[in-house]
């Protein structure tokens, strides 16, 4: 009686998960049943590298350049493109358009053409220094400098020419304030000539 007891009590042992338990007369024998699903403890790899950056094939150019120009970019752009269209409107009147007739017709000078066509090309190129400067061109970085040094250069004429007005200090102010802020660090790392600041 004691050894027919015993017998359901073997059987009656708590399964593990995942096996399967076989009983062959009063004593029971469990084995472990392979899992069905293949490889369902391995995880899935990841990629460490993450996204590739793109951009103008330097390194993290693209993730380093801000999507809109800083603000005082902006507003030199801004009078740059007023620049290249007062350019453009001189250069045609030089050679005699009068707009649709709004404007009264201007005197008739020697070499005026070329004048005029000098004019045109030197507003066609501030109005796509202005747009260089508002998409972040380095090129476009580098007209300004050259322009602002052309300033400043003639700043310094001016007070070789009259010391005591202080018409070429006056002068001097905005180029020198545009050429230290074009070559500030922020500035530079937008247009993509420098690294970024460490935060």
């Amino acid at each position: 009686m004691q050894q027919a007891a015993a017998a359901p009590a073997a059987t009656a042992q708590p399964r593990p998960q995942g096996s399967t338990c076989l009983s062959s007369g009063s004593s029971g024998t469990c084995t472990r049943a392979a899992s069905s699903r293949t490889g369902s403890s391995r995880r899935p790899r990841r990629n460490s590298s993450g996204p590739r950056e793109q951009g103008d094939g330097r390194p993290g150019s693209a993730a380093r350049r801000p999507r809109n120009p800083p603000i005082l970019v902006s507003i030199i752009g801004f009078f740059g493109l007023l620049a290249g269209l007062a350019w453009v409107v001189l250069g045609a009147r030089i050679l005699g358009f009068d707009w649709f007739t709004v404007l009264g017709d201007v005197g008739k000078f020697e070499q005026s053409g070329i004048w005029g066509w000098l004019a045109i090309i030197s507003g066609v190129v501030w109005i796509a220094a202005s747009v260089g400067l508002w998409t972040l061109r380095p090129w476009a970085w580098m007209f300004a400098i050259i322009v602002a040094g052309l300033a400043l250069f003639e700043a310094f004429l001016w007070f070789l020419e009259y010391p005591g007005s202080g018409m070429g200090i006056a002068l001097s102010i905005m180029p020198l304030v545009i050429i230290l802020y074009l070559n500030s660090r922020g500035v530079k790392a937008a247009f993509g000539l420098a690294e970024p600041a460490a935060a």
